[in-house]
């Protein structure tokens, strides 16, 4: 596929002295595509623009494009800043009373979202907005709007979009009801690659500015190659096409460095090195499922984590997690990507709806890189249920029959545990094969390796790395850590703090699930808060499962305040 870089420039009438639209200065600010059921407002779909710059824009002979129909706009001026509701003719009478409205003879909005554009008479590009349902916050679709939240960065995609907050379910006419300023300092990296042929397509985490990007930015540092031009999708452009002279051959390897990349709002990575080769498909057994919470803490979401236990990198490309259904078909079928996927040797990944929710409720434990969002993702039984790999041909890679009952014994409370995968052998034992996540690691491990898998060096033991530490001193070592491994996993301990005269100073750990290996950080405090006086303290650690009971004494010393 073959984009067209389009330039745009800024032309005033000078017989009318109103400005035409230039890119971006003309702005959809909000899309009302599910109005049902109301929530005050009248159940008819709608777009805001706002003309985004200080001068009069004439409209007419403008085109509104949405899926593969469209619209022209009639002759209308939007004033500097104003906001108009655009809706189909007809359902003007209903939403007169909330603004200024602007009928079109064709108008209508999916659901689930769809690409709108807005174009010049001339064709040339103005705005665009390819919204998706994903981008509603969790418990917002139905009868709300998506709003635009910093109208000063319209360039930007989802993370500048969210469900409006009004009580009315959206504000046409109206200043946005989550308007605010965004700072990002977030520098722009690459998220997947893809090839096809000749065509290397590379797409960052967020749009990147595709003013005076030339050939001349893109270096071939390894292999026989030339790059021939660069390409954007002007409707989305995170993407950029690489074009190369000649199709990359399989086993070959490319190496590309990208020199001064910057996002839309000007924040400019260092140069970037691109790596491409011919991936192979994984082989069975070479993908498997290695972590899944199906009971999230409220408000949070699923997640199902996988990890490449072979030596070579995989490309995931048209693979996809399910659910297991009744006579084994599976539902709730979602992709993980329709592009190159790749996975590296022995990593782990972890898929959701909600990646922010991930890195919020496990800070202690997961991978930001190795996060990745969904826009659909099967909808986990708290109780029981089936968990499904599909790769490219829709066959089952790996499955997981899951109940809530495999958790740890001496928990509560399950929600917000997940359950871990102990062992990838090939002949790992199905008894305990899985296990809940550790106390130490916060219950789950999203994006990183199991706290219950087992050790390729196991040692029953536990200790501090350094047995005096200084909670006073403001520089290093004000923490005290006490680290373990354990020849087996998912047993469940007791840890106390005791001064030297065996009195309890605090109750550290109460029921607490270990992992194989992990670690505990004391910060020389007792149960109130209070730093402890110096001196000699025992951790007093029991440990204890079906199989295996334990009590481990381990001495560390709080020092004076230098």
């Amino acid at each position: 596929m073959k984009f067209n870089r389009i330039h745009l420039l800024l032309i005033f009438t000078l017989s009318t002295g109103f400005l035409e639209a230039q890119t971006h200065q003309l702005i959809i600010s909000e899309i009302f595509a599910d109005p049902t059921p109301s929530r005050g407002l009248p159940e008819k779909e709608f777009i805001e623009i706002k003309n985004n710059t200080l001068n009069e824009l004439q409209l007419k002979g403008f085109k509104f494009l949405y899926g593969s129909s469209s619209a022209v706009f009639s002759e209308n001026i939007i004033a500097p800043g104003e906001r108009v509701i655009v809706c189909r003719k007809g359902n003007e009478s209903e939403l007169l009373s909330f603004g200024r409205v602007i009928t079109l003879s064709n108008f209508s909005l999916s659901n689930d979202g769809n690409l709108l554009v807005i174009n010049s008479p001339e064709n040339n590009f103005v705005t665009s907005v390819n919204y998706s349902s994903s981008w509603y916050s969790v418990g917002k679709e139905d009868g709300f709007s998506l709003e635009m939240i910093d109208e000063s960065q319209p360039c930007k995609g989802k993370e500048n979009w969210t469900s409006s907050i009004s009580p009315l379910g959206a504000t046409p006419g109206a200043v946005n009801s989550v308007s605010k300023i965004i700072v990002d300092n977030e520098l722009p990296f690459v998220i997947s690659q893809n090839i096809s042929e000749n065509i290397l397509n590379v797409y960052f985490n967020e749009n990147v500015n595709t003013e005076g990007f030339q050939v001349q930015n893109f270096e071939v540092i390894s292999g026989e190659y030339i790059i021939k031009k660069i390409d954007f999708d002007i409707y989305n452009p995170d993407n950029v096409l690489i074009v190369l002279d000649k199709p990359l051959a399989e086993g070959d390897v490319l190496e590309i460095k990208i020199k001064a990349i910057e996002d839309c709002v000007a924040n400019q990575n260092a140069d970037l090195i691109l790596s491409f080769t011919n991936v192979p498909l994984p082989q069975k057994g070479d993908i498997l499922i290695s972590e899944i919470l199906f009971n999230p803490v409220s408000g949070g979401e699923d997640f199902i984590e996988i990890k490449n236990v072979s030596n070579k990198s995989l490309n995931l490309k048209n693979w996809k997690f399910a659910k297991g259904g009744k006579d084994g078909v599976a539902t709730n079928v979602s992709p993980i990507s329709d592009k190159d996927f790749i996975i590296k040797p022995f990593d782990y990944l972890a898929f959701t709806k909600n990646k922010d929710f991930l890195i919020h409720q496990y800070p202690l434990s997961a991978v930001t890189t190795n996060i990745f969002e969904l826009s659909t993702f099967p909808s986990l039984n708290n109780d029981e249920n089936t968990v499904l790999l599909l790769d490219e041909k829709d066959l089952t890679a790996d499955s997981v029959k899951y109940n809530e009952k495999m958790h740890n014994s001496q928990l509560i409370n399950l929600n917000g545990v997940s359950l871990e995968r102990t062992s990838f052998g090939l002949n790992a034992p199905i008894l305990n094969l899985w296990q809940s996540a550790s106390t130490d690691v916060g219950y789950a491990t999203p994006g990183r390796k199991n706290s219950q898998e087992e050790n390729d060096i196991q040692t029953t033991d536990f200790y501090v790395d350094k047995i005096i530490f200084n909670p006073y001193n403001e520089g290093q070592n004000k923490i005290c850590k006490l680290i373990y491994q354990l020849p087996i996993s998912g047993t469940s301990c007791n840890i106390s703090i005791l001064d030297r005269n065996g009195n309890l100073r605090k109750k550290f750990v109460n029921n607490g699930i270990l992992g194989s290996s992990g670690q505990f950080e004391w910060d020389g405090t007792d149960d109130h808060g209070s730093l402890l006086p110096v001196g000699y303290y025992v951790f007093k650690i029991e440990v204890f499962s079906p199989n295996f009971q334990k009590i481990y004494l381990v001495k560390t010393v709080l020092a004076a305040n230098n």
